[in-house]
């Protein structure tokens, strides 16, 4: 991991591609090779746009977002810019080759607001191609999101002019395409968020608690034909409630307990996790997700509400399968998920308890195909300490899976090994299921 000299909390985040894995924090970048060993020093973000004079070389810059875009074989690494007015700017680089070591084409896309945790989506279909980028610019029910143009960025040539959609209820969640089967040609962006009944938090509300799609259709060539569109919503008993939110909604709330110190950590529960990942197994389609609930009616106890839709032949989404993962009393946060390529799910997040005596730590789980339930966890890497000094845990961690055999899951995230203020470290590790092929099994008569 990076020392805790670099800045906290790191917002841990990482892809894999066939040949490296790619890990950010805030500030800084560092490239490995799949056997660990590092292909680069730990390498400010802002540096590769150093001596052009841009807003995204300015000193100060966080939230970082690092994707595969397996289509191209390209890399993709998004940041913000706090600089003065109008200067508000998500900076994006894509890499010139499959090597990520090397050189970058540099885009910065303007914002009407500040472009605070940006997330970002590749969607390669062949008529609404883009780049999605969903942001938090502050004020509630104003969430953002762009439509950056992908094909002229590969080409390192001037994009045609971002489209951008607001005034959404909560933070959009942009699907992330996993694996080499594309969505059906003439698919549109896919986004989710969430919204518990009766809060005033969500604009719009709802009086139940509800999972929503959109979708964002981009037409580049006539930009007054795009359509941001709320096409799906799951509501109760379909979709099973939910209690918002653990700790306080304000910035960075306190509640989460830890050994040895009066100092708790923020659960970040109000919003979406880092990814949506959307992924075509053949038979169908599926999207999964994550984010923080409360687990109990009364008091606190952060869990993992988690879900999986699926589509097929055009039909509308449904959910396959959903749950609050609350194994015992520890509360579980920051969490990640994705799907390889035979339909099993793993979820990596952290672990506190502070009557236990677990410091915060990483642990994951899988849950085999077509299974209602996770298996028991495991413990990537314990913690050993206490973070003092802040309420302010972190903004993400990632769940990725390989594309060279669409079963080997990477997963980074944070833990705390010595106490101190932000006093972090960052872990990667590589696991797989038994049994996973890459590809579904056939069910009897049916190829797959």
């Amino acid at each position: 991991g990076l020392p805790s000299t670099i800045v906290g909390p790191p917002d841990s985040e990482g892809a894999v591609g066939p040949d490296h894995y790619f890990q950010a924090v805030n500030v800084a970048f560092r490239i490995f090779d799949k056997q660990g060993t590092p292909l680069t020093g730990p390498t400010p973000t802002n540096a590769l746009w150093a001596g052009t004079g841009s807003d995204c070389a300015s000193d100060i810059y966080a939230d970082p977002i690092v994707v595969y875009d397996e289509a191209a074989d390209r890399w993709v690494l998004t940041h913000l810019a706090f600089v003065s007015s109008p200067g508000l700017v998500a900076c994006m680089a894509v890499s010139r080759s499959p090597d990520p070591t090397g050189d970058y084409f540099l885009y910065e896309l303007e914002t009407v607001g500040i472009p605070d945790y940006p997330k970002v989506g590749v969607w390669p279909d062949t008529v609404h191609n883009a780049y999605f980028i969903s942001t938090n610019p502050g004020p509630l029910g104003t969430f953002d999101v762009y439509a950056v143009d992908r094909q002229s960025l590969l080409a390192g040539a001037e994009p045609r002019p971002a489209q951008m959609v607001t005034g959404n209820p909560n933070f959009m969640r942009p699907a992330d395409l996993d694996g080499s089967r594309p969505a059906p040609a003439g698919s549109p962006g896919i986004f989710y968020t969430f919204r518990d009944g009766g809060e005033d938090y969500f604009i719009p509300g709802t009086p139940v608690d509800t999972l929503d799609l959109y979708e964002f259709a981009v037409d580049w060539e006539d930009p007054t034909q795009s359509r941001w569109t709320h096409t799906q919503s799951f509501t109760p008993p379909e979709f099973a409630e939910f209690n918002w939110t653990v700790c306080d909604r304000t910035v960075r709330g306190e509640c989460l307990e830890q050994p040895g110190t009066q100092q708790k950590i923020d659960s970040l529960s109000w919003l979406p996790m880092q990814r949506l990942q959307y992924r075509n197994l053949g038979r169908y389609e599926t999207l999964v997700g994550v984010w923080t609930v409360n687990a109990v009616a009364e008091g606190k106890h952060a869990a993992l509400r988690w879900f999986e839709l699926r589509r097929s032949n055009g039909s509308d989404w449904e959910i396959a399968y959903q749950g609050t993962f609350a194994p015992d009393d520890s509360h579980r946060w920051m969490a990640s998920v994705a799907i390889d390529g035979s339909g099993n799910m793993a979820m990596g997040y952290n672990v506190v308890n502070a009557q236990a005596g677990i410091y915060p730590s990483l642990r994951y789980t899988v849950r085999p195909v077509d299974s209602p339930h996770f298996l028991t966890e495991a413990t990537q890497i314990p913690g050993s300490g206490y973070a003092d000094g802040t309420a302010a845990w972190g903004d993400y961690s990632s769940m990725e899976v390989d594309p060279t055999d669409n079963c080997t899951f990477w997963f980074t995230g944070e833990y705390i090994e010595t106490s101190g203020a932000s006093d972090w470290r960052t872990r990667i590790s590589a696991f797989r299921m038994a049994g996973c092929t890459g590809w579904l099994r056939p069910v009897p008569g049916e190829d797959d």
